[in-house]
């Protein structure tokens, strides 16, 4: 099994804390002003994309002009929050959403090269069991239950990728 090693990184303890820390600013600035939607609530609750975007837009904009179309049931001054605070968190969602994908997709990188690291030493291990060598044999005994099914009764113990 070839090993290569699709990312190599590392953080200084000063970077943990920094990142920590500015993590720590951004929840507390949050705090009260965010929710988190269930599945079913974002579901119920949609998105408003750009053709609906630009269509709330027009009539926020042209509502300013003709007031007298607006229901007197519109609470127009929580309406104007809402469209301003929604300007302000777009591009800071956009750019919550960027650094959040490339975070997971390095977390998902660094775990990649783990598990094929852990395969290539559990090959040797295998391998070196059947050599009898000193001790690898109650290694693999060890990490085999990885790969045993309670289904064949059998075990296939070649790693596979996570």
């Amino acid at each position: 099994m070839a090993l290569d090693n699709l990312i190599d990184i590392e953080f200084t303890d000063q970077e943990l804390n920094d990142l920590d820390a500015h993590l720590d600013g951004i929840q507390a600035i949050i705090k009260n002003k965010v929710v988190q939607l269930t599945a079913k609530e974002s579901q119920r609750y949609g998105r408003l994309g750009n053709e609906r975007e630009n269509w709330a837009t027009m009539i926020h904009t042209d509502s300013k002009t003709a007031n007298t179309i607006v229901p007197s049931f519109v609470d127009t001054k929580s309406w104007d929050r809402d469209v301003k605070a929604r300007e302000q968190l777009g591009p800071r969602a956009s750019k919550l959403a960027d650094i959040s994908r490339q975070v997971t997709d390095t977390y998902r990188l660094l775990g990649f090269d783990i598990y094929q690291t852990c395969g290539s030493i559990y090959q040797n291990a295998r391998y070196l069991s059947t050599q009898n060598a000193p001790g690898s044999k109650a290694y693999y005994d060890k990490w085999k239950v990885q790969f045993e099914t309670k289904d064949s009764g059998g075990d296939d113990d070649t790693p596979t990728q996570p």
